[in-house]
């Protein structure tokens, strides 16, 4: 099985957080409602963060630490990207430049 990185802060409907689990969409539920999985239902369905399910597996550490990784790595391939990308412009030198004559003093 294929592990892929995602936010802390991805948000789940309870069958979403489900599939994300490998449990039924009414045993999360029933977690839900005992209070041994952390989530909002302020829109009347359940919304629970990634972070809150991290939490509940007790693997919140370790994901972070990936998670902080994997931010790390992407800042520093954006980076490299924009050096190795960024096409370098030289501007010739002013005394290079063909001088347009002043038509004042023509």
């Amino acid at each position: 099985m294929l592990a892929h990185i995602i936010a802390p802060d991805t948000v789940f409907s309870a069958s979403e957080a489900a599939d994300y689990m490998g449990r039924s969409t009414r045993q999360v539920q029933r977690y839900l409602d005992a209070g041994l999985l952390s989530g909002n239902r302020n829109t009347g369905r359940w919304q629970i963060s990634a972070l809150a399910i991290w939490r509940f597996r007790g693997i919140e550490e370790e994901m972070m630490s990936a998670w902080v990784d994997y931010c790390v790595r992407f800042a520093r391939s954006e980076m490299a990207d924009e050096i190795t990308n960024t096409p370098i412009v030289i501007e010739p030198a002013p005394f290079d430049r063909p001088e347009k004559p002043d038509p004042k003093n023509v």
